[in-house]
């Protein structure tokens, strides 16, 4: 179920301010002792804004990827900020697409075009690593090593954000009542384990999500198939386990994150 519950428009502000108060309480915490390289960040998660354009899901969260990297080569503090880098991603893409080969040829949606956009952008320095899971629970578990959250109370989301060794991004179809028929990339910063989960379950759970595209109004299907902007969509960060990861055939879910390019790339072939 979605962690989110519906309030009125007075509740809606009222636990705003609570959460926001929550986390700024939280802050310096996160400074001193994990000193996470998105606390410069705080409008980022605190009032995110959506992608820049209806189907640069990727290049949002790769942008925000790179930013939580902490190079200041990628800073980004604002959503001016964080757009302009998505948009200079995007652009490297499209001609990184262009140039490739066969049936990958001008297409932005193919992930060994977003593995070689990546290397283009930052100049060899990180790498778009992605690894395939045959099962939920083995996915879980690569997002708590890589994140360092696996336990995320209620309104901690962004929190979640603050505390990352790193986000990762996720292909979904689905999220709440929102759904992306082709799919749609999410940033994720935790997993939220029960205290009572077995290492073999592969039960769904609670995920810390940074999603870039929440289409605002009643229509709520096809989200990427619309142009983007602040008058169709907005961005969140919240908690939840009502979603439907993508399957890709026999390869299973996908899992993708950056790393600094001093280690060898992984296969992107790669199943566990």
């Amino acid at each position: 179920m979605d962690i989110r519950s519906h309030f009125r428009p007075q509740a809606v502000v009222n636990q705003k301010f609570s959460e926001v108060l929550h986390v700024a309480r939280c802050m310096t915490f996160c400074w001193l002792v994990f000193a996470p390289s998105l606390s410069g960040a705080f409008e980022l998660v605190i009032n995110p804004k959506p992608q820049v354009t209806k189907d640069t899901c990727q290049s949002y969260q790769i942008a925000f990827g790179l930013v939580a990297t902490g190079d200041r080569s990628f800073a980004a503090e604002t959503a001016t900020e964080l757009r302009n880098l998505e948009k200079s991603f995007r652009d490297t893409l499209i001609r990184v697409a262009a140039d490739a080969p066969g049936q990958r040829k001008n297409d932005t949606t193919d992930h060994n075009n977003w593995r070689v956009a990546t290397s283009t952008f930052t100049s060899g320095r990180y790498i778009l690593q992605e690894k395939f899971f045959k099962t939920r629970g083995d996915l879980y578990d690569r997002v708590a090593a890589l994140t360092g959250n696996k336990s995320i109370a209620v309104g901690g989301a962004a929190l979640a954000a603050f505390t990352v060794k790193q986000p990762v991004f996720l292909s979904i179809k689905s999220v709440g009542p929102y759904t992306y028929s082709k799919g749609h990339i999410i940033g994720v910063f935790g997993v939220n384990y029960p205290t009572n989960r077995t290492p073999a379950s592969d039960a769904q759970l609670p995920l810390a999500i940074l999603n870039s595209a929440v289409r605002l109004g009643a229509d709520q299907g096809n989200m990427c198939s619309l142009n983007a902007g602040d008058g169709l969509y907005r961005a969140e960060v919240f908690l939840s386990s009502a979603y439907e990861l993508k399957e890709f055939g026999n390869l299973g879910y996908s899992l993708m994150w950056l790393e600094p390019n001093s280690r060898p790339i992984i296969n992107s072939l790669t199943v566990e």
